[in-house]
């Protein structure tokens, strides 16, 4: 066995350890990955491995290690894997895939070293593309999965060739090498794979194959910059020059005014060539762009030297004579490995003082290191820096503002880039070009991040053409900082039929319209690159995004529209992004993307701008979208240009349009099109310039249709608005913005709408205008004299968002829904989460009851949008700031004190400078004879600190209390809620929660303190869905806010508009004539569930089919189609309790399940003793809880005025010992006294097959109601 094991040599051994602790490693913590918290996973594993419990506990112990164990795995990858990912592929996936905070570290790691494999591949592919082998004869997707010379060579024959190349296309890596591009010449290798003798009309068409091919690497959207940069170091010299060619090509794509030339330099090889700026005017002055190849640092002086010389022999002095623009971008890409490409020249290392003063470190490369080690890009950049500054001057006279390095390797490469300084005479490091090239950054626009990317974490997307920056921002030293995001990328092609018919037509219109459908895989693309950032891969720190903006640069150009169509193409652009933006609408909102903007190019210069706002998340429409078109004025602010703003963010540059002209220096910037037509100034001639927009420095969308218009397309993001700062601040809590929530309740209603028409209901069309209006109650308080407790004035306000100085904010809305297009209203009350956390303090007390009273007299429904820590419990901290002790032994304080005290000095100035009294106190002598004073309370001078907070909150809680007596209340718990706001979730008695948010009435970090150790681990541990979901507490489970609104929403459609009214009726396809198709089987039992509201049944139940054609039929119940909601699922479940409508009428509805169904009740964990419990309950039988489920249920759908619908099928109470013990006697009488009292129609039903027995029969008899209760019963029923 031994021998076995070792029989493929050490390597092969090694490698299926790595892989056995590896897959030990994943068999724990792909159990433990998906979102589900533990308990709900260590609840799973019990049910799964009920026969075996040991396997749960090995498990749960081993995730327990799991830290002790991700860092094991890290040394793996970095001693096993590392050298040779491939083999480890499987492995690799799996790990990347994990999402907890404790594997993101690995995950990380395990995604780049994926990453790094198929990378290899990558670069097999562009060998064998730019040598000639025409790896890319037929199709490629079919190629990639059937080459296996190129798989082996990448994988050193360690895999079948075609074992997961879908994965890997999937990946990205290999993503945009279309199928297009495969249109070349059958394969010239010989069955030996040597070359055969060729024709020169053979040459000819190799070399026009070459061509195409790298054509198709220029333009294809895979990941082939590090693959090509990767072949510079190829011994290959023809080989070499082609990756070069491609490399430049690529990188400027598609601005570059001529092809490279290439010639032999000293020292190496240079790559000349001129283009313009994706925002230099179409007739501008071209610049000057040179490459180096050279094999190290040290041969850059004698490079330059020769560098004139080349230029001039390639005809290209006409660029090179704006070299007082420093308009120019040089790059230099060094061939030799290691630490040798980073050999310094004579001049630079007496340079390299400074650097090492800067870096803090010599480079690793300056050291006596062996030449073959891989430098980091650390050494890169600071060997870099040395030899640039030694050669500034003659690089800067020679007409080069931005310098990039790059240090190819065969697993990448490693930049630095640099720009010229004017302020210091000198080129300083830019951290944004050590990601991408120069060109690429300014097609990205990366010059307009804050601070110029210094201090920002970066991650690529996985094929290179999206690339994303995160900053922290603080509105202030003692505010949390927030994460914000930028994802800048760029799109090179374009796909859809349509869009390439519209191009080929001329049609300017069509094709805007087409663009930006095919954007919409972009921008999904980067939602998936934003998640995956935010679960730690790349260099991010796996921290959620607070704020994101996206911005995607679209190469292809649109046709030019002529002056009378650019209303037309602004409008289908217009109408396009509105499209995308309700498409991606859950994808932006998970991302956190506050605004989206895309820049669309126009053949013969100019581009369109599309800008779309969502600060909230749920903006919807064309109000939220804006078009612009660049347009070039002059400047205000005319600056010294440089090629791209350095990190000090000094000079404004040509990459922002300034170029100097008979009126001076231009920039672009944002210009509204014309509605009618003409193109006044908009690709040359200026205008005057506008100003900019203060509303520009806010996404809030509060501002004029055109916050943009003047403002420099090329001006700096703003720092964070104040009211952003609170959004994202409540964000942080997991909830919504108090503020925001009428823009989520327009979203739901527009859901609502959708819903409707996608159903084939009538009238399904929503009405004009907004669906949502919000008009603010402000309370101010009683004047003075008043009573104490009394209430306060409440009143309609017009105000600015976010102005509100107490923690509670009320509104009126008014509500264009279905059931009342020309809308409803409704009172909201929510808590601000960004004001002392929500918590409730007397002020918050003071408004929350105005706004509920406010409601009763209204005669209007009643919505709590909970999120709160409890009642407010404050310290004075002028007291706490001078309190002292009196200990019983001064030397052990575990013995407790005697009093606490103050001294006579802080007595008197505490004294002098309150208004009134703050404590109080009795003048004591102290041991050592001093005079104190000893403290019997502490009131404090702020407001609300004290028990005031309490009394307070008993207010609220009746005035709650009473509102659902006489009222209607239904609560949404979108964010903790603690204390008061959990008895006021409970008092209202109708509560929508979310699946991540508790109710709970205490911490459970204060019940691990008071029972002395750590019990309990979450709050949702003590008041999630499975706990108040199973107590009856809360009636629905939603995933969101979004979700819950709509449940809200749903809710209030069977409510009457106004309190004591008619519920409101809502007319249906579904005719109240129909026939009621689903009946119980022959002899079976009737599922009440598909009796209340049908079923489809599929095409081979002919003889049940509804339409009788063939295809799948619905079988009507007995209520309208799609309107059962079902309430409390997870409480009683041998009751099932709802609404429903029929014939568009609103009823309730309480039916009961005839299966055997288990109440699992869980044990506590502050009770060692304690243990799961798990107890069948018989269908057709009234349980304790069943009982008391279905006498609230009559109460709430009587005080709703509704219909109320009794399925009855039931055979009795329970009766037994610990039944009556737990209540089943009051709750039954409870369903008396709830049918004895309900004051609207009641019909007792019993269906075919079910059965009315003893005291079954006594608690819903007619008898009980004459006036109100009916009962019928099917001729199967007994």
């Amino acid at each position: 066995a031994l021998a076995g094991q070792h029989a493929g040599g050490p390597a092969a051994h090694a490698r299926g350890v790595a892989k056995g602790l590896l897959e030990a490693f994943l068999a724990t913590e792909e159990r433990f990955n998906g979102g589900a918290t533990d308990q709900e996973v260590i609840d799973f594993l019990r049910q799964e491995h009920a026969d075996s419990l040991q396997t749960v506990l090995d498990t749960v112990v081993a995730h327990q290690g799991a830290p002790a164990a991700a860092a094991l795995v890290a040394r793996l990858l970095a001693a096993l894997v590392e050298p040779s990912p491939e083999a480890y592929r499987p492995q690799l996936r799996r790990i990347a895939a994990l999402e907890s905070e404790t594997t993101a570290e690995v995950a990380g790691h395990a995604g780049r070293l994926l990453e790094r494999s198929l990378l290899g591949e990558l670069r097999a592919v562009a060998a064998r593309a730019l040598s000639g082998l025409d790896m890319f004869s037929g199709d490629l997707g079919d190629l990639l999965a059937a080459d296996v010379s190129a798989l082996q060579l990448a994988t050193g024959g360690s895999s079948p060739p075609s074992q997961g190349r879908r994965m890997t296309v999937v990946e990205g890596l290999y993503s945009g090498l279309s199928p297009r591009t495969a249109a070349t010449s059958p394969s010239r290798l010989s069955i030996s794979g040597g070359p055969r003798r060729m024709s020169l009309a053979g040459a000819k068409a190799q070399s026009d194959a070459i061509e195409a091919k790298m054509a198709m690497l220029v333009e294809a959207t895979a990941a082939v910059e590090d693959a090509l940069a990767s072949l510079l170091v190829h011994p290959d010299q023809s080989l070499q020059a082609r990756a070069l060619e491609t490399y430049v090509r690529r990188i400027y794509f598609p601005f570059t005014a001529d092809a490279p030339q290439l010639a032999p330099i000293t020292g190496g090889r240079v790559a000349l060539w001129t283009f313009r700026g994706p925002h230099d005017p179409k007739d501008g002055q071209v610049r000057l762009g040179a490459a180096l190849l050279l094999p190290s640092l040290a041969d850059l002086p004698a490079a330059l030297v020769a560098l004139p010389g080349a230029v001039e022999r390639a005809g290209l002095l006409h660029a090179a004579s704006a070299a007082g623009a420093s308009s120019g971008t040089l790059h230099v890409a060094l061939t030799a490995s290691g630490s040798r490409g980073l050999r310094l020249s004579t001049a630079a290392a007496v340079a390299i003082a400074p650097v090492r003063s800067t870096s803090g470190a010599v480079p690793a490369a300056m050291s006596a290191a062996a030449d073959e080690q891989l430098a980091g890009s650390a050494d890169v950049a600071a060997a870099a820096h040395a030899e640039v500054t030694a050669s500034a001057q003659i690089i800067h006279s020679a007409g080069f503002g931005t310098l990039s390095v790059m240090a190819s390797r065969s697993t990448g490469a490693l930049r630095a880039g640099f720009t010229w300084d004017y302020s210091s005479g000198t080129y300083v490091a830019d951290p944004l070009l050590a990601a991408v090239e120069p060109p690429v950054a300014e097609l990205l626009e990366l010059s307009r991040l804050p601070g110029g990317g210094g201090g920002a974490s970066y991650a690529p997307s996985r094929n290179r053409q999206s690339h994303l920056w995160a900053f922290s921002e603080r509105a202030d030293a003692r505010s949390t900082a927030l994460k914000r995001v930028f994802l800048r990328g760029a799109v090179r092609q374009l796909q859809g039929a349509a869009f390439a018919k519209a191009v080929r037509d001329s049609d300017a219109p069509g094709a805007a319209a087409e663009a930006i459908r095919a954007l919409e895989p972009a921008v999904t693309a980067a939602m998936a690159n934003i998640e995956r950032a935010s679960a730690g891969a790349g260099n991010q720190s796996g921290t959620k995004a607070d704020w994101t903006h996206v911005y995607l640069a679209v190469l292809p150009p649109l046709p030019r529209h002529s002056a009378s169509q650019e209303g037309a193409v602004a409008g289908e652009l217009r109408a396009a992004a509105a499209g995308i933006a309700a498409a991606a609408g859950d994808l932006l909102r998970r991302a956190a993307v506050a605004q989206w903007e895309a820049r669309l190019r126009i053949t013969g210069g100019g581009a369109w701008r599309i800008v779309a706002s969502s600060p909230t998340g749920h903006e919807s429409g064309e109000d939220h979208i804006e078009v612009y078109l660049e347009e070039r004025r002059p400047s205000a602010n005319p600056a010294t240009p440089s090629h791209f703003t350095p990190s000090s963010g000094a000079p404004t540059t040509p990459s922002q349009s300034s170029q100097e002209g008979p009126e001076g220096r231009e920039q672009v910037v944002y210009a509204s099109p014309d509605p009618v037509g003409g193109l006044p100034a908009r690709f040359g001639s200026a205008v005057s310039l506008g100003a900019a927009s203060e509303a520009a420095s806010d996404v809030s969308g509060a501002a004029s249709s055109r916050p943009l218009e003047g403002t420099p397309v090329l001006a700096p993001y703003p720092r964070l608005a104040p009211l952003q700062q609170k959004r994202l601040a409540a964000r942080r809590h997991k909830t919504t913005y108090a503020y925001d929530f009428p823009s989520v309740f327009g979203n739901a209603l527009r859901h609502a709408w959708g819903a409707r028409a996608a159903a084939g209901e009538p009238d399904s069309s929503p009405p004009p205008g907004p669906l949502v209006l919000a008009q603010e109650l402000v309370a101010t308080p009683p004047p003075a004299g008043a009573p104490p407790h009394g209430l306060w004035d409440i009143n309609p306000v017009d105000r600015a968002v976010g102005c509100n100085d107490v923690g509670i904010v009320a509104w009126t809305l008014t509500l264009r829904s279905p059931e009342c297009p020309s809308g409803r209203q409704v009172v909201a009350i929510a808590n601000d989460i960004t004001y002392s956390s929500g918590s409730f303090g007397p002020r918050e007390d003071a408004v929350f009851r105005a706004a509920t009273e406010h409601a009763l007299a209204a005669r209007l429904p009643l919505v709590y949008l909970a999120a709160n820590s409890g009642a407010r419990v404050g310290l004075a901290s002028e007291v706490k700031a001078c309190l002292q002790v009196e200990w019983n032994d001064a030397d052990d304080p575990t013995k407790g004190f005697q009093y606490l005290f103050l001294t006579e000095a802080d007595h008197d100035r505490l004294t002098a400078a309150a208004k009134k009294p703050t404590f109080l106190a009795e003048k004591v002598e102290g041991l050592d004879g001093k005079a104190r004073w000893r403290l019997s309370d502490v009131i404090g001078v702020e407001e609300g600190l004290g028990v005031e907070c309490l009394s307070g909150s008993g207010a609220i809680a009746s005035a709650y209390n009473r509102a659902f007596a006489e009222g209607f209340t239904v609560t949404l718990v979108s964010g903790r809620t603690v204390g008061i706001g959990a008895y006021l979730a409970r008092l209202g008695r109708r509560v929508v929660q979310r699946a991540d948010q508790p109710v709970i009435l205490t911490g459970y970090a204060a019940l691990n303190k008071l029972l002395g150790r750590e019990v309990y681990t979450s709050h949702l541990q003590l008041g999630g869905p499975k706990v108040m979901g199973a107590n009856g507490v809360s009636h629905q489970v939603v995933a969101d806010d979004l979700e819950g609104v709509r449940a809200v929403l749903t809710w209030l459609a069977f409510t009457p508009l106004r309190l004591g009214g008619p519920p409101p009726a809502l007319c249906s396809a579904d005719p109240a004539d129909r026939p009621v198709a689903v009946a119980p089987a022959e002899e079976g039992r009737l599922d009440a569930r598909l009796a209340i509201a049908g079923r489809t049944v599929p095409a081979a139940n002919g003889s049940n089919r509804a339409n009788g054609n063939g295809e799948e039929g619905w079988q009507s119940g007995l209520f309208d189609r799609g309107s059962w909601v079902e309430a409390q699922a997870g409480w009683a479940r041998t009751v099932i309790t709802g609404r429903a409508r029929l014939g568009g009428t609103p009823v309730g509805v309480i039916a009961v399940e005839s299966n055997t169904v288990m109440l699992n009740v869980p044990a506590d964990p502050g009770m060692p003793d304690s243990s799961e419990r798990t107890i069948p309950q018989a269908g057709q039988v009234w349980f304790p809880d069943s009982a008391s489920k279905t006498a609230a249920a009559m109460q709430e759908f009587d005080a709703e005025g509704l219909p109320l619908f009794v399925l009855a099928n039931w055979r009795g109470f329970s009766g037994g010992q610990r039944d009556l013990f737990e209540g089943v006697l009051q709750a039954g009488s409870l369903i008396v006294d709830a049918l004895r009292t309900y004051k609207r129609p009641a019909f007792v039903y019993l269906p075919p097959g079910a059965e009315l027995r003893g005291g079954a029969w006594v608690v819903v008899d007619s008898a009980i109601n004459p006036h109100q209760v009916e009962m019928y019963a099917d001729g199967g029923a007994r």
